[in-house]
């Protein structure tokens, strides 16, 4: 302080923002106390950043000799979602004019004006290339869904543009006067086709096939006002599973004004074949009839007073009890898009129904020349007017309409046209049953003017069949769970090399240190008191200085590090939940600092890590095996297991294992323990169970079979209360709106925010149908907020039956730029939630109690370790409820589309698909969780579209993994041409091998970037060019296999373009190379030198023990085979 008093701080002119106190200051505040404070206190850089974020600043420059916080500037502008440019002002070994003026050019393109008469104080002439121009053109694409599907199709001159649903046009050369439109309906493209269900399967509705062909109409025959005549429809059509389905329509012309059409829809894969086997024709007839222009028809003599109409029907249904009754008793679901009755009068077989557009389909209108919404509204009508009274029961179906006499459209309403009326007549009622009518409706605008009109409309009454067993059967192969395989180790093991071991609260550690040392190993041992338990950044460099101390900075392949610190006194419900959260997140921080800081050291020859739990896997097909229950099960350390599954993907040059000790472990356990470990197995996740040791295997899961008199089944209950914990959206929306489906009629929706717009018709819509639902505003996380919500639930509602816990947060980045703002906030809904729900619903007789984890905790994901983690718990807690005979189970699910975390995040999903985890449908999803409503199912179960082929080709390595074999497919042919590929690189002259390197690593990048290998620029820094912080891992990750190195987790920023990191691998290909040619004839000279030594007798073998001979031996065998 002394040497600081003479600091006379004052206002600055630029906003200041210090890293010490994370907040904005105007400079006066500067003194030497301040000054002491920043020697003292940790630099707060990344809440600084977070807070500049939040404000809304998005464009960042580093002043430094040498980048060292970009990325981590990058990852907190990806964590918010905005965009923003982060800039360097110099980099090392690069030409400090060049590089600030390309920063300054990002900064100019961001729209920052430089003070271009300090850039370039005076204009000077210069010469011109004396190369030619690279006259290379770019020209605008529209972006198609198949680009090789729209080749086939062109456009033709003077079409219309106002054709919103037809798709690329095809007049063929040899048939004059056909045409051809072929279009993929995409479910997604316009929100009202996802919107009409029957029995909850999407369909395409009649209203939208008329549609192509008046617009087809138009097109060809140039006219507004049309008539269809005979006209049949064949099938309904329903989605596939991306809630998409291809269409083609030819229209024929017959005469002038005249002319046929057909509708053809290109089959689902499992409808290509008959019964027999025999492959069909894929396309099958959907629509037929013929079109013309409608002459100054005559509408029906319908009144034109609507008073007079609605004073000759019966008291009218409002609009939310008709959608309702179509669905009861139709099972027709149409969602707020398509809901435009509002009221409906109905006497002596005619209705009158008064029709408004919801505004959404308004404010969204294209030049349709009906909307679809108005067609289906009219249809609708029909629909509602008939009932099946003769009908049993047992037979629900729904009225389809199969044909009709004629439909005129008599002029096109305008977009924006809101209000309408519809007339509906029964001309023929065809049996005593009801299975079929024939009926005229007649369609009237707010004037009273006739629209269009529908003459001799057949419909005949379908039974709705199950769920299509294709539907059914799609996401069967998505069902995974883990099994565990017994292993016999090899004997003797090898207890050499250096261990480290950072000890428990327990004393296993100490235990099994001496076992290390008995057996001849050395061994260094941390007490748990030793290891850190301060701040992140504290506790990365406390690991570091106590890893330095028991190894020093000298490389050894045999070192090995054992992880102990997790174990604890079993978990019981008598920890609060603020215990729990804390010991979580103590333990994710710690093992993160660990692995930070070594990282962080760089060795090229890493140690083997062993990271131990006691009680943390669920096993019981391995307890059978091994013929004894485990006594306890602690999701606490079920955290670690996800973490680390994803530190293997960011990391695979690591060697990390997991094991799982039983709780309450003896002498023989921890002898097994030292014995597994020293044999240094290929395996990566094992437990321990009495005297058996099993490894974990992803294996398919097959949902047991209802047998007949029994039932397995989760019924769900009209009279019981299902709470989704982040219910208001996402995912928990759409697992709300499958209940729904399946007869739920008291839904509790808990959040954290109140509902959109969106869910709020969404909700509206369901009410409709009958459903109570209770909007509950609460963070999970809270304890209070959580226990007040439950209470308001059991207050309005019937009892519980089941609970869906959601809810989940994202804040992704590698783990060597993860902070501690990055991982409370993803473990708080996870642990504190779970743990709170788990405490405060233990009185409740549910039927079920699931949580939603996610595939990051059984698989692993890059970038996703606090994820994983957080994950991991509720994985574990689902475990100790079933232990404690509660019902539960945890739900690994994969990405979903459209909806949930991945489909926020774009850039998550493409990801997560080109390391072979695809999409989940939100159907396929809510179809998956209704098959997963059983209590035969395991306490954990992942759902996933898995490509193992597409996780091959993005990391072969793991896919390699032990893990994995019961999947496996192609991996060893793989691997041999991995391993061709390196010989050939041996065998080359090193102006070869560049060549041959330099294709490769553009091979990677462009696969990762997703550009032509051509386009990777080879002298612009791949950041420039697209990649971020998981792809450079990604990239990394593939080039570790294919050059079969050990490469930094930084490489791509330390050697940032094509050109020098194709110098740097070269460099150590070419040193490999030298290194094996030399080792070759020192061990062939060793070799000779050896077997002549063997032959003298040895003196000092006299001198040695039994057991040291022993050892001797086993560590010469040992070199062998490494050396073989």
């Amino acid at each position: 302080l002394e040497a600081l008093e003479g600091i006379a701080p004052h206002v600055g002119q630029v906003a200041f923002y210090s890293t010490v106190r994370a907040e904005p200051m105007s400079g006066s505040e500067l003194d030497a106390a301040y000054w002491m404070e920043n020697l003292r206190q940790p630099v707060r850089f990344a809440q600084t950043v977070e807070k500049l974020v939040e404000q809304g600043y998005q464009t960042f420059v580093e002043i430094s000799a040498h980048p060292l916080l970009v990325q981590a500037v990058e990852e907190e502008l990806h964590r918010q979602g905005k965009r923003g440019c982060v800039v360097r002002s110099l980099r090392r070994e690069e030409e400090e004019g060049d590089t600030l003026r390309q920063q300054l050019g990002q900064l100019y393109v961001q729209g920052v004006q430089p003070c271009w008469q300090e850039v370039l104080p005076a204009g000077r002439l210069i010469q011109l290339p004396t190369y030619p121009w690279q006259r290379e053109h770019f020209w605008f694409e529209p972006q198609k869904k198949d680009s090789k599907r729209e080749k086939r199709f062109t456009s033709r001159a003077g079409l219309k543009a106002d054709l919103p649903l037809l798709g690329g046009h095809f007049a063929p050369s040899n048939q004059p006067g056909v045409h051809y439109w072929e279009v993929e309906l995409d479910a997604g493209e316009y929100p009202y086709l996802s919107q009409h269900r029957v029995q909850g399967v999407g369909v395409i509705g009649e209203a939208l096939l008329l549609e192509m062909v008046l617009e087809a109409a138009h097109e060809v025959l140039d006219i507004s006002a049309y008539r269809l005549d005979q006209v049949e429809l064949y099938e309904r059509l329903r989605f596939d599973h991306e809630g998409k389905r291809r269409l083609q329509l030819m229209l024929s012309e017959q005469s002038v004004g005249v002319a046929s059409f057909e509708l053809f829809s290109y089959r689902l894969d499992e409808d290509t074949k008959d019964d027999m086997g025999e492959q069909v024709n894929p396309w099958q007839l959907v629509m037929s009839g013929s079109v013309q222009i409608a002459e100054l028809a005559t509408p029906s003599p319908v009144s034109r007073d609507r008073a007079k109409l609605e004073a000759t029907a019966e008291q009218g249904m409002q609009g939310e009890a008709v959608y309702t009754d179509l669905q009861q008793q139709q099972g027709l679901d149409y969602g707020p898009w398509l809901q435009s009755i509002e009221q409906l009068w109905q006497k002596d077989g005619a209705t009158v129904a008064r029709l408004r557009l919801p505004s959404a389909a308004i404010r969204n209108a294209v030049p349709y020349q009906v909307h679809p919404a108005l067609l289906t509204a009219c249809l609708q009508v029909i629909e509602s007017a008939l009932k099946p009274e003769g009908m049993q029961s047992s037979q629900k179906g729904s009225y389809v309409l199969a044909c009709f006499d004629q439909f005129l459209l008599y002029y096109r309403p305008e977009p924006l046209a809101r209000e309408f009326l519809g007339y509906m007549h029964v001309r023929d009622r065809e049996d005593e049953a009801d299975t079929a009518f024939t009926v005229d409706f007649l369609l009237l605008d707010s004037q009273r003017e006739p629209v269009c009109e529908i003459k001799g409309a057949r419909l005949r009454y379908v039974v709705l069949k199950e769920e299509p067993q294709q539907a059914q059967d799609e996401f069967e192969e998505w069902f995974y769970r883990i099994n565990w395989e017994a292993l016999s180790l090899p004997t003797p093991p090898v207890f050499s090399g250096n261990w480290l071991i950072f000890a428990d609260q327990l004393g296993v550690g100490e235990r099994l240190s001496e076992q290390i040392r008995r057996s001849g190993g050395e061994v260094t041992v941390i007490s748990h008191e030793k290891i850190p338990h301060s701040e992140l950044a504290e506790q990365v460099e406390a690991f570091s200085l106590l890893v330095r101390q028991a190894w020093g900075r000298k490389e050894e392949p045999s070192r090995q590090l054992i992880y102990l610190g997790a174990l604890r006194p079993a978990l019981s419900d008598e920890e609060t939940v603020q215990d729990v959260e804390q010991d979580v997140e103590r333990e994710m921080m710690r093992v993160l600092a660990l692995v930070q800081s070594l990282a962080q050291a760089g060795w090229r020859n890493p140690p083997r890590l062993w990271f131990i739990t006691q009680g943390a896997q669920d096993v019981t097909v391995a307890d059978k095996a091994g013929g004894q229950v485990s006594s306890s099960l602690d999701a606490r350390q079920s955290m670690l297991w996800g973490f680390v599954r994803s530190l293997v993907h960011e990391q695979p040059s690591w060697s990390c294992s997991l094991v799982d000790l039983m709780p309450g472990c003896n002498e023989t356990d921890l002898e097994r323990l030292g014995l597994l470990i020293a044999a240094r197995l290929e395996e990566n996740q094992y437990i321990l169970r009495a005297t058996q040791i099993f490894a974990a295997r992803l294996a398919r899961y097959h949902v047991p079979e209802e047998k007949p008199g029994e039932s397995s089944r989760i019924p769900i209950r009209a009279d019981g209360s299902y709470l989704i914990v982040g219910g208001l959206k996402g995912v928990g929306l759409s697992i709300a709106e499958g209940l729904t489906m399946q007869g739920a009629r008291y839904l509790a929706l808990m959040g954290r925010s109140p509902a959109s717009q969106e869910t709020q018709l969404q909700l509206m819509q369901w009410r409709a149908q009958g459903v109570q639902v209770l909007e509950v505003q609460a963070d999970v996380a809270n304890e209070q907020q959580l226990a007040t919500g439950l209470e308001m639930i059991r207050e309005q509602f019937p009892p519980l039956r089941g609970i869906i816990h959601s809810a989940a947060v994202l804040h992704d980045a590698i783990f060597l730029n993860l902070s501690a703002e990055q991982v409370r906030p993803v473990l708080a809904p996870k642990v504190a939630g779970g743990w709170g729900l788990h405490l405060l619903t233990r009185e409740e007789r549910l039927d079920f109690f699931i949580f939603f984890s996610g595939g990051a905790s059984l698989l692993g994901s890059p970038g996703q370790v606090n994820y994983a983690g957080a994950n991991g718990f509720v994985d574990g807690l689902a475990a100790y409820r079933r232990q404690q005979g509660l019902p539960a189970l945890s739900i690994n699910w994969g990405p979903w589309a459209q909806v949930g975390l991945a489909a926020q995040q774009e850039q998550v999903g493409q990801r997560l698909a080109l390391q072979g985890m695809m999409n989940i449908q939100p159907r396929q999803g809510q179809m998956a969780f209704a098959r997963l409503l059983t209590k035969d199912a395991p306490s954990q179960v992942g759902v996933f579209p898995l490509n193992v082929r597409q996780l091959q080709q993005a990391s072969a390595a793991l896919a390699r993994a032990p893990f994995f074999t019961y999947l496996r497919t192609e991996q060893e042919s793989q691997q041999t041409r991995s391993s061709q590929w390196l010989e050939q690189l041996k065998e080359v002259s090193e102006q070869e091998r560049r060549l041959l390197i330099e294709g490769q690593i553009r091979e990677q990048v462009a696969q990762v970037l997703r550009l032509p290998p051509g386009r990777v620029n080879a002298g612009i820094s791949f950041q420039t060019q697209g990649m971020d912080s998981l792809m450079a891992l990604e990239i990394r990750n593939r080039l570790e296999d294919r050059f079969a190195l050990t490469l930094s987790a930084t490489i791509l920023w330390s050697y940032p373009t094509l050109e020098t990191l194709t110098g740097h691998l070269t460099s150590q290909m070419g040193v490999l190379a030298e290194r094996e040619s030399s080792q070759k004839d020192a061990t062939t000279k060793e070799s000779i030198a050896t077997t002549k030594e063997a032959l003298q007798p040895s003196a000092d073998l006299e001198k040695l023990s039994t057991n040291e001979i022993a050892n001797l031996l086993a560590q010469k065998l040992a070199n062998i085979r490494k050396s073989s």
